[in-house]
């Protein structure tokens, strides 16, 4: 009896580990990851207001990967790989922007605080948010920000969709 209480506790040690070895927290991300892009700042800052930055840099965002939205695909390609991608795209241009989550409505989208206001990004659709459907992202009530997403939730770099359709495109290349 002792002996598999104390094997039951190990294992139960190891599994702890392994979950919290996988959060973004413990990955290590390459230095550049999280550099801003000297271009695109220079770029972004010939804009006035923040909203219109968002909007130029969701514009580049469809003009590199024109079939973005259809190539959602649940686990695989979507709602928490899209906001971690624009996240990335947006701290290269020079936004700073917040990841958020809520487990409740089983949605990630990103959040750019803005003088005396939220600007929230639909990273799905590329667009903002409209005021009047603002409150639904926070109706869900257990809103995380930044917090303890598992690597495999946010790896864009890693998906086959990113890779084999969007690097594609033939507009980006050019």
């Amino acid at each position: 009896m002792k002996k598999s209480i104390i094997i039951l506790f190990m294992v139960l040690v190891v599994f702890l580990v392994m979950a919290f070895s996988m959060s973004c927290e413990a990955i290590e991300k390459p230095e550049y990851y999280n550099q801003p892009d000297s271009f695109l700042v220079l770029y972004m800052s010939t804009f006035p207001d923040t909203q219109t930055k968002i909007i130029k840099a969701l514009n580049i965002i469809d003009i590199m990967y024109p079939d973005w939205q259809n190539n959602y695909k649940h686990g695989i390609f979507d709602c928490s790989e899209m906001a971690e991608f624009v996240w990335y795209f947006f701290n290269k241009c020079g936004i700073e922007s917040t990841y958020c989550q809520s487990n409740k409505l089983w949605h990630c989208w990103l959040e750019v605080k803005d003088k005396n206001k939220n600007i929230i990004i639909e990273t799905t659709t590329l667009s903002i948010v409209s005021k009047e459907n603002a409150g639904w992202y926070y109706s869900g009530g257990d809103v995380k920000y930044n917090r303890h997403m598992r690597i495999d939730e946010i790896d864009w770099w890693n998906s086959k969709i990113f890779n084999d359709s969007l690097l594609s495109s033939n507009l980006r290349y050019k």
